[in-house]
């Protein structure tokens, strides 16, 4: 990441949409193929508190989410949110932090 990003916070089913059209497809490998699994990070965690997520960066929590079926379920301590691909909707999934994953990130304009 550049000095002074972060991973992105996606505040409406609009910002999702564009995120997906404009880096999430357009950034897919070619490694990650219609049967295999692809992951990119975004800002959404329940480290501080488990099972309410909020954004890293500024600490808020989002009214509008973008879940997959089931999700999130902590399944094996998964506190960091992704955007899984393929998958028709780019739906949301928990998923283990550390794991290291493509990452979609965003910078205040005035940095």
């Amino acid at each position: 990441m550049k000095n002074g990003s972060y991973l992105i916070e996606i505040g409406s089913e609009s910002e999702n949409k564009w995120v997906v059209d404009f880096f999430v497809r357009s950034k897919l490998p070619e490694k990650c193929a219609e049967y295999m699994e692809c992951a990119f990070w975004i800002g959404f965690t329940d480290q501080a508190l488990e099972g309410t997520f909020s954004w890293k960066h500024n600490n808020v929590n989002s009214e509008y989410t973008n879940w997959g079926t089931n999700e999130p379920n902590n399944g094996g301590d998964e506190d960091c949110a992704v955007f899984k691909a393929p998958s028709i909707f780019y739906e949301w999934n928990d998923d283990k932090c550390p794991k290291l994953m493509m990452s979609v990130c965003e910078m205040d304009t005035n940095m």
